[in-house]
């Protein structure tokens, strides 16, 4: 009996990696628009430089604040993925061959 949909594993995986691409393009335009421009323009109107500067700062403040939003948002993952047992992390490569230099090098 195949999988629901005709969807094999790899089908489903490539379904999920598009799906997570668009939602992304979305939340990081919306997130954009919404708050990060906004709030460096909060940030940044009390300074004294001229409009190029300032816009210039303005992007700068808007990447830094991405980056932000992305540590924090992985920091939850992180105490997961080191709480788990090194066994757990590397079953996937229990079956791993390592062919380094066994034939002529």
């Amino acid at each position: 009996m195949g999988p629901i949909w005709g969807l094999t594993r790899g089908d489903l995986d490539l379904l999920i990696v598009l799906y997570f691409a668009v939602w992304f393009l979305g939340a990081r335009f919306l997130l954009d628009r919404l708050v990060h421009k906004p709030l460096a323009i909060r940030l940044l109107r009390a300074s004294l430089i001229n409009d190029e500067a300032r816009q210039s700062k303005m992007g700068k403040c808007s990447e830094s604040m991405w980056k932000l939003t992305y540590y924090v948002s992985v920091q939850p993952w992180v105490p997961s993925i080191i709480k788990q047992p090194s066994v757990q992390k590397f079953s996937i490569w229990r079956n791993y061959a390592t062919n380094f230099c066994r034939s002529k090098c």
